[in-house]
């Protein structure tokens, strides 16, 4: 059975992850908000106290980084 794969983009602020919650909760599909994971990237890199302006700093930092995705039905 092939893989559906469907992107919503869209500005800032637009209701792109309401949308999309949405039209989950309807046809039973899961999603990924990437917008939910630069989140989470960004607050590791904050709590960690990494020099934002130093790239190898934060590439290695990402690199480090370990997560965990959790489908909910």
């Amino acid at each position: 059975m092939a893989k559906l794969i469907v992107t919503i983009d869209g500005t800032t602020a637009s209701g792109k992850s309401t949308v999309v919650g949405e039209v989950a909760k309807i046809t039973g599909f899961a999603y990924f908000s990437t917008s939910l994971l630069y989140r989470s990237v960004t607050q590791k890199l904050l709590d960690d106290c990494v020099n934002w302006r130093n790239k190898w700093a934060v590439i290695e930092a990402c690199g480090n980084m370990k997560f965990v995705l959790k489908l909910k039905k």
